[in-house]
């Protein structure tokens, strides 16, 4: 193990895992995670935003994208050893962090079979709450022309929960963008993720609210949208995810909880 750190919430210390530490413990770990999960399943998710300090670096515009890239290391290091642990069971492996467009094609050089796109959905979104589709079309030129691979792309993994509007904030106006987000949304100057379901940003985008979503007479306009918007994110190359909130067309991220239910006093989910 490496050094430790307190746990606020717990008041105890807890042992972090050094990926580069050199007795290796967190590889072998790692190793024998992918070794008992790949007897049940063929496909690997692996996030490193947590070691890496994403969150912190999704609005740097400083330096090229591939000093951006090795500037997260060890991340790239643990995403490509674990990836090659996956293979030799003969999985396939997918990146789900939220990263913005500049490193998803230096995510998907390595190991990584697919990566979580993170750009469609928030552009789609902001696309049909502002009537305005130039940034949907200016994003997906954009990642056309970094040579992102659209086929191994996946979509829907988080998107029936929430829109991530980090990404972003990456871009050349992503800061403007962003702010016409909080305007168009309501959200916080601090709020970077919209609780929205496929079924509210559809009710969004017919002006509806939650009761006028839910009367008879506007079900019809609501289920179309609804579909039109899954088979959106269907038809284009890659790997397309559908979640429960898709399929029950739920108004809310928490619809198909019970009501008893409570957020987590540690992380709040």
């Amino acid at each position: 193990m490496g050094p430790t750190e307190k746990c606020v919430d717990r008041d105890a210390l807890r042992p972090v895992l050094l990926w580069q530490y050199p007795s290796g413990n967190a590889c072998r770990i790692f190793s024998a995670v992918v070794a008992y999960r790949h007897t049940a399943q063929a496909l690997a998710g692996v996030s490193v935003e947590a070691i890496v300090g994403l969150d912190a670096r999704q609005d740097s515009s400083g330096g090229s994208p591939e000093e951006q890239w090795n500037d997260l290391t060890p991340g790239p290091e643990a995403v490509n050893d674990i990836g090659r642990e996956v293979r030799r069971y003969g999985g396939w492996l997918m990146q789900t962090d939220s990263l913005p467009l500049s490193l998803t094609r230096h995510a998907l050089v390595g190991a990584v079979d697919f990566v979580r796109d993170t750009v469609t959905w928030p552009a789609t979104a902001y696309a049909l709450l502002s009537a305005d589709v130039t940034q949907l079309a200016t994003l997906l030129r954009a990642s056309l022309a970094v040579g992102v691979d659209h086929k191994r792309l996946a979509r829907g993994l988080h998107d029936g929960l929430y829109v991530d509007w980090r990404p972003l904030l990456n871009m050349p106006d992503g800061a403007d963008f962003v702010a016409n987000v909080r305007k168009l949304t309501g959200e916080s100057e601090e709020g970077l993720r919209t609780p929205m379901t496929t079924a509210s940003l559809a009710a969004r985008a017919l002006r509806l609210n939650a009761k006028q979503a839910a009367r008879p007479e506007n079900v019809l306009a609501l289920r179309r949208a609804c579909l039109s918007l899954l088979a959106w994110r269907i038809g284009l190359p890659g790997l397309a995810f559908v979640s429960p909130q898709d399929l029950t067309g739920a108004l809310s991220p928490r619809g198909l909880q019970p009501a008893s239910a409570r957020p987590c006093r540690h992380c709040g989910t």
